[in-house]
């Protein structure tokens, strides 16, 4: 009874009729959704328009970010100190001028700013690994009987830790050594046995221990079919696995879109892409304008950082100059 009631009235009050068909807020309702619906209908036609036309709000002068042409893919920074668009070699170059943002801006107005000269580090990456892609503090070094060695970045190869047991090994200089427990022992010889043979890589990895004068009697040696790998946790003991399961045989493995922000105890910060390069900052201050503002680098041995082939080095002044 008060339903019906407050029907006509609600009626009466908005649609001047005390006995509608139908309930005049139900009438409402499906208007104010029928203009929801046309609205985000607009809005996406905008948006497919901007898509396929490449129109945008960003300006093609703005300092603060890489600007890209929709149309060619072509990369440009403006700077204000000549007020010229600069064509950049890569993008790490865009980064170290203009900071981690890019903005695509349409052809036409790109073509309205006067083109300067081409800026950027030659053989800077043109793709770094993302924040939350980057690696974990474990490196590995592996060797093969052929004394060919191979740098795991942030990889721990499948496989139990040698426990209780050494290896003999002997390097490409006739330096012979007994690993065990993670540390490696130079000795004076052989002692009648036969040494493994191991890339020079892989001992110099291995932390060094105090010489020893012979072999000890007691010492229970194991030999490796295939390779020996030693791993580097940061701040704990390396381990050493024999013939496990590695991910790659060549002499460096990252994971494909993976990398690794890292620093030697005497070195400078370096980013480590996919193609197994390792690139040194100028100064750390710069990891926030390559995209890695909260990233802390990892610890790794100057000796593990020694085995990557080294990039340019990533400086914004070696950038600017022309």
């Amino acid at each position: 009874m008060w339903d019906l009631q407050s029907q006509r009235l609600i009626g009466a009050l908005i649609a001047h009729d005390a006995d509608p068909r139908r309930p005049p807020l139900r009438r409402s309702g499906s208007v104010v959704l029928t203009g929801v619906l046309l609205a985000a209908l607009a809005a996406g036609l905008l948006a497919g328009y901007g898509m396929l036309t490449g129109a945008s709000l960003a300006e093609p002068t703005d300092p603060s970010a890489i600007l890209l042409d929709r149309v060619t893919g072509a990369r440009y920074v403006y700077l204000e100190s000549d007020g010229r668009l600069h064509p950049v070699l890569n993008y790490t170059s865009g980064l170290l001028l203009a900071g981690p943002s890019v903005k695509a801006v349409a052809a036409g107005k790109l073509a309205k700013v006067p083109l300067g000269t081409t800026l950027g580090i030659a053989g800077a990456p043109d793709a770094l690994p993302a924040a939350e892609s980057l690696l974990g503090e474990a490196w590995t070094v592996c060797t093969d009987r052929a004394g060919h060695g191979t740098l795991l970045v942030g990889t721990v190869p499948r496989g139990e830790p040698l426990s209780g047991r050494a290896l003999l090994v002997q390097d490409p200089s006739r330096r012979t050594f007994l690993v065990r427990d993670g540390l490696r022992r130079q000795l004076p010889g052989p002692g009648g046995h036969v040494p493994a043979p191991v890339a020079a890589a892989w001992i110099d990895a291995v932390p060094a221990g105090p010489d020893l004068d012979a072999l000890p009697a007691d010492i229970e040696t194991t030999d490796f079919a295939v390779r020996a790998c030693v791993t580097h946790p940061s701040g704990e003991p390396a381990s050493i696995r024999v013939d496990p399961v590695v991910p790659s045989t060549d002499e460096v493995y990252v994971p494909r879109g993976r990398g690794a922000v890292v620093v030697s105890p005497v070195g400078a910060v370096h980013i480590v892409t996919d193609d197994g390069r390792g690139f040194p900052l100028a100064s750390a201050d710069l990891l926030a304008r390559l995209g890695y503002p909260e990233v802390k680098p990892v610890t790794v041995p100057a000796e593990l950082l020694a085995l990557l082939p080294a990039g340019p080095l990533l400086d914004p002044e070696a950038v600017g100059r022309r």
